[in-house]
C-alpha cells in the first residue's frame, strides 16, 4: 500500500543519477518502516489497554507469579481486596499475601511447583476463610500455568462464591 510520495524535481534534464534514485528509494523504505512500526506499536498499546480493561472488570482476583514465586501482576479486584496499589504487590513473594490461611488447607509452594512442572491446573473449591478485613467468605482458588514467551508463569484465580453458596443452602 502507498503511504505517501517523495517528490524530487530538478530543472536539469537527467539531473539524478542511479545512485541518487537508490538513496531516495532507501529513504522512502525507511520512512515506510517507521510508519509501520508506529502503527503496530499503537495497535499493541490498544490491545494491551483492552486486555487490562477486561482483567480489571472481572469479579475474580487474578495474580500472576513467576518461577521464584514472586508476584508479576495483580488485577484491580485483587488489589482492592487488600486496599493497596498494584505496584505494592510487584516482586513481592506471593506467600506474603497468601490469603486467609490457605496454607492450612493446602501446600501453596508444593502445588505451585507441581503446576509449573506438569502444566496440570489445580482447583480448590469451597475454601472457607475469615480475615480481619472481611467476614467469612467462601472462595474457589485455581492455579494455571501460562506461557509468556519462553518463561512459564502461574496464574492464580480467586473467585468469591460466598453469595452463590448462601443461595444454594
Amino acid at each position: 500500500s502507498v503511504l505517501g510520495v517523495i517528490h524530487v524535481e530538478s530543472l536539469e534534464l537527467n539531473a539524478f543519477t542511479h545512485d541518487d534514485v537508490m538513496v531516495l528509494v532507501t529513504v522512502a523504505d525507511q520512512i515506510a518502516l517507521s510508519f509501520e512500526k508506529s502503527r503496530l506499536s499503537r495497535e499493541l498499546m490498544e490491545a494491551h489497554q483492552l486486555i487490562a480493561a477486561i482483567n480489571d472488570s472481572l469479579p475474580v482476583s487474578i495474580v500472576i507469579v513467576d518461577r521464584e514465586m514472586e508476584i508479576n501482576y495483580v488485577n484491580r479486584t485483587f488489589s482492592e481486596m487488600y486496599g493497596m496499589r498494584r505496584e505494592d504487590f510487584l516482586h513481592q513473594p506471593v506467600k506474603k499475601f497468601c490469603l486467609w490461611d490457605m496454607s492450612s488447607q493446602f501446600n501453596l509452594d508444593q502445588e505451585l511447583e507441581h503446576v509449573f512442572v506438569t502444566g496440570a491446573p489445580i482447583t480448590h473449591s469451597n475454601i472457607r476463610y475469615t480475615s480481619p478485613e472481611h467476614p467469612e467468605k467462601v472462595v474457589t482458588v485455581s492455579f494455571f500455568r501460562v506461557m509468556a514467551g519462553a518463561n512459564p508463569l502461574i496464574m492464580i484465580l480467586i473467585q468469591d462464591i460466598t453469595d452463590f453458596t448462601k443461595k444454594a443452602y
